[in-house]
């Protein structure tokens, strides 16, 4: 128990900027929401490149903001723009596997691929977990999961992937920070081929990749990755979102999760949805709770409130059809 409250404590705690083990400095671009994911994995603190704190170190530093996002070390290295297994290699993670052969290797780092982690290690299975971003999957991008076993008063997607990487690690897993580009088999060996060109063997390969999200099929969309369109980035950029207007594109629990946790920083939200409601896709402790949202919100006195409008099913949601 008290191991728990410590590492809960240390995931949550702000630690100053001078004083920790690596800082960073975040704009906007297209690879800045994959390294603040691997950052946020790692309890990492990042400025924004607008605030004054960041402004004085790229003064120091002499860095140039146009060349984001950027990594300082208390030694005094820069890693600028760096590749996920670059920073990851830097702050301590695994990037090469300290074996050839495992008894079962676990593509994807998600709730289920940490499950499938946890009972084959406990089991005593050499297990291998491949993940090239932070533990948690698509999940550990929700700002808040209340319908998950065990959590009754809800837990933050990241949350959840550290306690599952926590626990998994208890019982001997080991993590690889890597991209797993393909698989091949050879008798009764199945062979991982990674990003970094070598291979790993296991008995058993479990593939649990997850999400892959849909591209917005319109012209400009694919720059504007990272600079203004994001797929499943509500924790890392709903700070950067202050005072903006934010538009949501879904209608399932991610897309509910993501409106209600940039309500807390956007001046406006509108949830685009292709349905007739949220009733069909999103879970019904969401709905009430964007129900509820827009009393306490307007009792309060705060523009806010201008976010929901009353959808046919009886949510309280801005929403448009198209």
């Amino acid at each position: 128990m008290v191991d728990d409250l410590l590492e809960d404590w240390q995931a949550n705690y702000s630690r100053h900027l001078r004083g920790c083990a690596s800082s960073g400095i975040a704009g906007r671009s297209a690879t800045t929401a994959s390294a603040l994911s691997l950052a946020q994995s790692c309890a990492l603190p990042w400025l924004d490149v607008a605030g004054s704190e960041a402004i004085k170190l790229i003064e120091e530093r002499r860095l140039d903001p146009e060349k984001l996002p950027v990594v300082l070390f208390p030694d005094g290295e820069v890693l600028v723009d760096p590749e996920p297994d670059a920073l990851a290699g830097r702050v301590g993670l695994r990037i090469q596997a300290a074996q050839e052969f495992y008894d079962m290797v676990v593509v994807g780092a998600g709730p289920a691929g940490l499950a499938a982690a946890v009972y084959g290690a406990s089991e005593g299975l050499r297990t291998l977990i491949i993940e090239p971003e932070a533990p948690g999957g698509q999940a550990g991008s929700s700002s808040r999961i209340e319908n998950y076993l065990g959590f009754p008063s809800g837990v933050t997607g990241a949350e959840l992937g550290r306690r599952a990487h926590t626990q998994a690690s208890r019982f001997g897993a080991e993590f690889l920070t890597q991209r797993a580009t393909g698989m091949r088999i050879d008798g009764q060996y199945r062979f991982i081929q990674l990003a970094d060109g070598r291979e790993v063997s296991s008995h058993a390969v479990l593939l649990a990749a997850g999400v892959q999200y849909r591209k917005l099929e319109i012209p400009g969309a694919e720059w504007l990755t990272g600079r203004g369109i994001y797929y499943g980035a509500a924790l890392v950029e709903a700070m950067a979102c202050k005072g903006e207007e934010v538009f949501i594109i879904g209608g399932a629990n991610s897309a509910g999760q993501a409106a209600l946790h940039f309500a807390r920083f956007a001046s406006k939200v509108t949830m685009l949805v292709r349905g007739e409601g949220l009733s069909a896709t999103m879970s019904k402790y969401l709905i009430d709770e964007i129900s509820e949202q827009r009393i306490l919100l307007w009792k309060r006195g705060l523009r806010c409130w201008k976010l929901w409008q009353r959808a046919p099913d009886g949510a309280k949601v801005a929403w448009s059809v198209g």
